[in-house]
């Protein structure tokens, strides 16, 4: 399941035009990684992942998109 939420989450990230040069934190370093690169890294851990996606989407709601909202929510739902 976490590969599949990870690629989930990866896409949903990619297709959204209104995240450009913000930074996410999602290794398990710590280290931040803008939109180009974190989508081209290729072993991804899924608890940090989810711990960063979450980060950024809670430091960004208010400039998130609807559509992204509710697939890191329904993905958050699936985990538990």
């Amino acid at each position: 399941m976490g590969s599949w939420l990870i690629r989930a989450i990866l896409d949903t990230i990619s297709r959204d035009p209104s995240i450009t040069d913000e930074i996410f934190y999602v290794d398990q370093n710590g280290h931040p990684m803008d939109k180009k690169h974190l989508l081209t890294v290729q072993n991804i851990e899924l608890q940090p992942f989810l711990l960063g996606v979450w980060h950024f989407y809670f430091y960004r709601t208010e400039q998130i998109t609807p559509l992204v909202q509710l697939r890191l929510i329904h993905g958050m739902i699936d985990l538990l």
